[in-house]
């Protein structure tokens, strides 16, 4: 691969994403999770979640550590969007960060 990725990129599996999106997404960049992932108390228990569901970013991680593409899990929540999946990931390596989020 040559050069390290820069801090705050995300770099996935190329089977894991699909042949048609670029392999690196650089959450900084190119995205702030805060306008896709939210806390609510009375939405799944103040779990983080993608606005405007109750799926929460966990259950978005464990479908894709489990080996789901993003492509079947936008087939299966027809009503989220490749940029909240990207969100979730991109919360994910926040935390993994120890920033603070809320």
């Amino acid at each position: 691969m040559g050069s390290s990725p820069t801090p705050g990129t995300i770099i996935c599996d190329k089977a894991l994403i699909g042949n048609d999106v670029d392999l690196r997404y650089n959450a900084r960049e190119n995205m702030n999770f805060r306008d896709r992932i939210v806390i609510e108390p009375t939405v799944r228990g103040g779990k983080p979640t993608i606005k405007g569901t109750r799926i929460a970013v966990v259950d978005i991680l464990d479908y894709l550590a489990a080996g789901e593409t993003i492509e079947a899990l936008l087939e299966e929540y027809k009503h989220i969007k490749r940029e909240d999946i990207l969100a979730c990931l991109a919360f994910a390596a926040e935390q993994a960060r120890g920033s603070r989020i809320a």
